[in-house]
């Protein structure tokens, strides 16, 4: 199933996934797993990914400050 699709990224609950990952404090690798996916999908198909991942703006802006999760951002903008 491809993941760029309405119907992929409903289904596949990829989106609860990653939202739990996002949130986990025990675990700064599944955090940073998670912010990479979110840049892929962001990036990979943003007119069918732009509905989904903006509810998650808010999580996404706060994990900035975070030091694993910080510092994905800050690559990724350079």
């Amino acid at each position: 199933m491809n993941p760029y699709t309405e119907v992929g990224l409903q289904v596949s609950g990829l989106l609860d996934q990653l939202k739990a990952a996002s949130t986990d404090a025990k675990a700064p690798a599944a955090r940073e797993g998670a912010f990479v996916a979110y840049a892929d999908l962001a990036a990979g198909a943003p007119c069918l990914t732009e509905p989904y991942l903006v509810p998650m703006l808010p999580t996404i802006l706060d994990k900035c400050s975070d030091k694993v999760c910080g510092a994905i951002f800050m690559n990724a903008s350079k």
